[in-house]
């Protein structure tokens, strides 16, 4: 399951870059700590998203999963624009 999310977070932010190829974060440092916040950040809404509902949740409404996702999603972004790829 965790290589699923992983693999849907790849195909977003081959997606995002495609779509937005300008980075909207210019310094590297700050790149970097994106990619370390962000999937907290999302696993955290994603976590809060699912105990909202008064159901049994799926698998992205759980914390690992959802930063999964999102750690994805931002390692696909950064390698690509660090590899000039991001006028794909």
């Amino acid at each position: 399951m965790a290589l699923a999310y992983m693999s849907l977070g790849s195909v977003a932010g081959l997606v995002s870059i495609v779509l937005f190829p300008k980075l909207a974060i210019r310094e590297e440092w700050a790149r970097w700590r994106n990619l370390l916040v962000t999937p907290i950040l999302a696993g955290s809404l994603m976590a809060w998203i699912g105990q909202q509902h008064g159901r049994e949740r799926t698998g992205i409404e759980r914390f690992s999963y959802g930063a999964l996702f999102a750690l994805a999603m931002a390692l696909t972004r950064l390698v690509l624009a660090a590899r000039g790829s991001s006028s794909l």
